[in-house]
């Protein structure tokens, strides 16, 4: 099994970090995608168990939190059935991010992704 030097493992974090896409960042360091995805979620992982472990008993007095919503895959498409037009792709989901975040010194406490229905609007 073939593994990448650290050196290009750090290349490819901070293009990502810089915000490159994952093919931009494939053209510049010459890592394949999915190489790259692989370590994306590798590192998303320990930075996640670094701030469970981290990140206990904050005394926050002021807290903010925000929510991003966005769409998973496309709003509308185009179709060609008997001249039907635009329609609902019902693959396309709305997604909402929930950040919190100490107001004084703005370290994200908490992040969560999840589906935007009639329950959680």
């Amino acid at each position: 099994m073939n593994t990448l030097a650290t050196d290009k493992k750090l290349s490819v974090i901070a293009s990502l970090l810089e915000g490159n896409s994952v093919r931009s960042t494939e053209r510049m360091t010459g890592v394949h995608r999915d190489t790259i995805c692989r370590l994306l979620v590798q590192v998303g992982d320990h930075c996640a168990a670094l701030m469970d472990e981290r990140m206990r008993n904050l005394h926050c007095g002021y807290i903010q939190a925000d929510e991003i919503w966005t769409y998973v895959g496309k709003c509308l498409a185009s179709t060609t059935l008997s001249g039907a037009g635009r329609r609902p792709v019902p693959e396309a989901q709305g997604r909402v991010t929930s950040v919190v975040r100490n107001g004084n010194s703005l370290i994200k406490q908490g992040i969560t992704v999840w589906h935007r229905d009639a329950v959680r609007a």
